[in-house]
């Protein structure tokens, strides 16, 4: 019997880097990390798969052993027109991509123009729920508890809310852009900056600054209902304008907050009603000092918590969205156990900033998975991955391969 054929494009490792995109490179760890852990989940789907990926990504260490077709994209490529040689022929395509730029966007009515059935979020939730100030606005009048928000121009003529806040693109991705203002100086520093990035002053959005923990939730959104997959730890290193940048560096999944799955799931089937969102999603929130869950964004898109949850369920994901038409709950999906799996996103300082990468690699070493980039032959990143029993277990086995790269 033909196994159902399915195209996995990932933006910053399928092209998005030879576009010259200085964003993309930001966050391309996180991307080829997920790409090599869609390649596991649609391999244990059944799934025939094939890849996009740029020409200069040492892809056949990563995916050494790996049943997968890989279509290579030159510097000379424009993707528009390689996916339309390869996407008809697909039964399936799932596309992983930024919201900065409307890249997710314009990539997805693509896609939807060649009449794919895309196993990502469709054009139409993708439109109003990344949008960052608009989503939140609506999310208010669906009784969903969020951060006071206001577009910069608002907040500057008459702010409704105090210091410190939290400045960040409209349309964004892997905190770039994102920083924490203590002061009006602060706020004026964060513009200067963002405007470096090509973040105009109409794409940023003030919101206030909420104390509490950094947590996500990962949900697959069907016809009938919303299967939550995990609640996350997030590590995000909210920076002033006046530090380094503001990073992404990781986190922790498995049964985090148990006690919030109720009402996380609850919260998902708003989201998911409101911005007519199909397969997986995920949405950010804080834990408030109350013990309130305060939704800060959507992101109707594969995130980077996917990586950990591929160590801890048996079955495919992509499976279960192809065929969850019709499907009221998530039984299909079997966890690995009450096992834990940690992340976290490493780099390194003083390497060249110009547009000559060469490639990725990856190395196991008992429990531990690492995949690294590199450029102009030296390792810039890397996002090392760890498991164990408890939470704990598995951050003390991450941490161990993090310590032997600094030893």
């Amino acid at each position: 019997m033909k196994r159902d054929t399915i195209l996995i494009i990932e933006y910053t490792t399928a092209g998005g880097l030879v576009e010259g995109r200085d964003r993309a490179a930001d966050i391309s760890i996180e991307g080829f990390a997920m790409v090599k852990a869609l390649v596991t989940d649609a391999i244990a789907g059944n799934f025939d798969v094939h890849l996009v990926l740029q020409e200069s990504m040492d892809y056949k260490t990563v995916l050494a052993g790996m049943s997968v077709t890989v279509h290579p994209i030159m510097d000379s490529d424009d993707l528009k027109i390689k996916f339309e040689e390869i996407a008809p022929e697909m039964d399936y395509c799932f596309l992983v991509a930024p919201e900065f730029d409307h890249i997710l966007l314009d990539l997805t009515r693509f896609l939807e123009s060649l009449n794919c059935h895309l196993l990502s979020q469709p054009s139409i939730a993708i439109l109003d729920a990344s949008d960052k100030k608009r989503s939140l606005d609506r999310l208010v009048t669906g009784g969903v508890h969020v951060p006071r928000s206001q577009a910069i121009d608002e907040f500057l003529q008459s702010p409704a809310f105090p210091y410190p806040v939290v400045v960040k693109p409209v349309h964004g991705a892997g905190s770039i852009g994102v920083y924490k203002a203590q002061t009006s100086g602060d706020l004026k520093a964060a513009m200067s900056v963002d405007a470096l990035l090509k973040l105009p002053e109409e794409e940023l959005l003030v919101q206030e600054f909420i104390v509490g923990e950094q947590l996500s939730a990962s949900v697959i959104a069907t016809k009938d209902a919303c299967c939550l997959l995990g609640i996350n730890e997030q590590r995000v290193l909210l920076q002033s304008p006046s530090k380094n940048p503001s990073k992404y560096t990781g986190g922790v999944v498995g049964p985090i907050h148990p006690e919030l799955r109720e009402t996380c799931t609850s919260i998902a089937t708003a989201i998911a009603g409101i911005f007519s969102l199909d397969g997986y999603f995920g949405f950010d929130f804080i834990l408030d000092e109350h013990g309130e869950v305060v939704v800060v964004e959507i992101n109707p898109r594969l995130t980077t918590s996917f990586v950990g949850l591929k160590k801890l369920y048996e079955t495919s994901i992509l499976r279960f969205v192809a065929n969850s038409s019709g499907v009221s709950n998530c039984e299909e999906l079997v966890l690995r156990g009450t096992g834990f799996a940690s992340y976290k996103i490493v780099e390194r300082s003083g390497i060249p900033d110009d547009d000559a990468w060469s490639g990725i690699v990856q190395q196991v070493d008992g429990e531990h998975d690492v995949v690294m980039m590199a450029k102009n032959d030296q390792v810039t990143s890397f996002f090392i991955t760890g498991i164990g029993l408890t939470r704990q277990e598995a951050l003390d086995t991450m941490q161990e391969f993090v310590d032997k790269l600094s030893s």
